[in-house]
């Protein structure tokens, strides 16, 4: 596990909580889709609505989200296996020169 700097990543792990608490429980089925842009941010939408109040900057603490959904100890074990099937499927598109989003898709089929 990557540790976090208290003093850089502290503030973003804060304002990622409010977003978090904002939201409140999610029930089990919602689509919440996370993008890392080429900038180095992530962003995400929930059931296909932006958040534009989520925008993390900060590697570790989005490697340490990415951990949350995806990790050994994940908050979902359907969701990490989701996560799972899906990267095998976009890498396969990718190797087969085939569309990447529509393999993501596939795994909501």
């Amino acid at each position: 596990a990557m540790d976090l700097d208290s003093s850089k990543d502290l503030p973003e792990v804060e304002d990622l909580a409010r977003v978090f608490e904002a939201i409140g429980n999610m029930s089990k089925g919602t689509l919440v889709t996370f993008t890392w842009r080429q900038d180095g941010s992530l962003c995400m939408a929930v059931d296909g609505v932006a958040r534009k109040d989520f925008v993390l900057r900060r590697t570790a603490v989005i490697r340490a989200l990415f951990d949350v959904y995806c990790g050994e100890q994940a908050v979902s074990v359907e969701g990490a296996e989701a996560f799972r099937s899906a990267l095998v499927r976009m890498t396969d598109a990718i190797m087969a020169g085939d569309s990447v989003t529509d393999a993501a898709a596939a795994s909501r089929a």
